[in-house]
């Protein structure tokens, strides 16, 4: 009986220690400053296949490819992360972010500020407007 149970405590750390692995291997993004971290699930090439899907992760990628030189211009660090979840860390508190259904979308955050998730694909132009929004910076000024 004593072996059985010794067993049932290895299978147990065993356990912990794969799940604390896994943990582990999410991304960790430390935020210190405005924060924007632009997700897409990974796909695989059946998914690709897919028109729709395709046709997303295109306009995601050109809009993150524009967007991240200005929010960095304004002070906001970006991320692009292909995961279905990944973790945040502000100050001492760690959150892990799961995006459930819909696997795209931006997560902001700052020191001070609760999260704000928004799903689905976003123009640069109106990332960069959110942004604006979300971390109260001036509106952009029209140019003569």
């Amino acid at each position: 009986m004593r072996t059985n149970k010794w067993i049932v405590v290895a299978i147990g750390l065993l356990s912990f220690a794969a799940q604390s692995g896994a943990e582990d291997k999410k991304v960790l993004i430390d935020v210190r400053r405005p924060t924007v971290i632009a997700f897409f699930g990974p796909v695989t090439q059946d998914d690709l296949n897919n028109g729709d899907t395709d046709e997303a992760l295109s306009d995601f990628q050109y809009s993150a490819a524009k967007a991240g030189p200005k929010l960095k211009s304004l002070g906001i660090q970006f991320h692009e992360l292909y995961a279905h979840s990944f973790r945040v860390r502000v100050k001492k508190k760690t959150v892990t972010f799961q995006s459930g259904k819909v696997d795209v979308g931006y997560y902001f955050v700052a020191p001070g500020k609760q999260a704000r998730i928004e799903y689905g694909v976003m123009t640069d132009a109106d990332l960069v407007a959110l942004c604006r929004q979300y971390f109260g910076l001036p509106a952009e000024s029209a140019k003569p």
